[in-house]
């Protein structure tokens, strides 16, 4: 009977697959709210309703901080550990967990993140001055209030300057985010949608426009877009999730870096001016390096791609 169970699982459609995957995702939205609930009562009591909607109060952070991670753990993480565990004989290795190492793809998408950052400030500032027309006056209003509310929140979480607040936030900001995200986006949604489509740019391509979407920040969706391109394209070429995951830590550690030195005066330099820069030839060698580390990312896939007969 356990066999059968599971043999329905694996044996069905891509698309039933996806719709699978959909309906967890929802169990697991659901999971992670209640239990953020829970454990906030849990440590606050009554006051939980009222202490969430003051962010100026310590406890009121606090428990921001325990909606934020058990939102990470029911959202992202969970859902992706349930689905491979019913789809999937390996469900570790299938989630790109393998024992294959290759360092020169680590550290060519680990320094991407950083070379790469004069072109994205540059496509940011463009997005930031993208107009819709009048006749979208109230989704564009919808979208700049829904970019302040996450600008504030962010700003709260990174406004503790002692140095167990940065620790703190390297995990929820740095860790969990991406283990979870790289686990839903790359790990399930990338391959589903490649094998959907039938064609690994195309699964690559949506992923990423739908892992931009899903942030709710339409004024910073173009370089998550392509940040997403790249964390998509080194985890196809390497098929190891380590790869990805370890690129979107240290793109988001740096911003917790880059706040706490400039809460704490050590550093002059804020974190949306971060990597971004006006002089011409920097651009151009951004560019140009970006295209190199691809290009480098390119060749090694080339040069693995004996070792993982099987798709993506």
């Amino acid at each position: 009977m356990k066999q059968r169970f599971f043999l329905f699982f694996r044996q069905t459609s891509e698309l039933t697959k996806l719709f699978i995957f959909v309906g967890i995702l929802l169990f697991g939205m659901l999971f992670g709210s209640l239990l953020g609930i829970v454990v906030s009562m849990l440590c606050y009591g009554t006051e939980t309703p009222a202490l969430m909607q003051d962010m100026s109060s310590q406890s009121g952070l606090n428990i921001l901080r325990i909606i934020q991670i058990c939102g990470q753990l029911g959202i992202f993480i969970f859902p992706a550990f349930l689905y491979s565990f019913f789809v999937n004989e390996n469900p570790i290795r299938e989630l790109g967990f393998r024992k294959e190492r290759n360092v020169t793809l680590l550290l060519s998408g680990v320094l991407l993140m950083f070379i790469a950052l004069p072109t994205t400030s540059l496509l940011a500032e463009w997005n930031e001055n993208i107009k819709l027309p009048d006749a979208w006056a109230s989704f564009e209003q919808w979208m700049r209030e829904k970019e302040t509310q996450a600008t504030a929140l962010t700003d709260r979480f990174m406004s503790e300057k002692s140095t167990g607040a940065l620790c703190f936030n390297l995990i929820m900001i740095g860790l969990l985010p991406a283990l979870g995200e790289e686990l839903i986006f790359r790990s399930v949604l990338q391959p589903l949608l490649s094998k959907i489509f039938k064609n690994a740019h195309l699964g690559i391509i949506v992923t990423a426009f739908l892992f931009s979407a899903i942030h709710i920040q339409f004024y910073g969706f173009l370089p998550r877009f392509v940040f997403g391109l790249f964390l998509g394209y080194f985890y196809y070429w390497s098929r190891s999730i380590w790869v990805p995951i370890t690129m979107h830590f240290f793109n988001n550690s740096a911003a917790v870096v880059v706040y706490w030195l400039h809460n704490n005066g050590y550093i002059q330099t804020e974190m949306e001016n971060f990597g971004a820069t006006s002089n011409i030839f920097l651009l151009i060698a951004s560019v140009f390096a970006t295209a190199l580390l691809l290009y480098i990312g390119w060749k090694k896939q080339v040069k693995i791609a004996v070792i993982y007969e099987k798709p993506l």
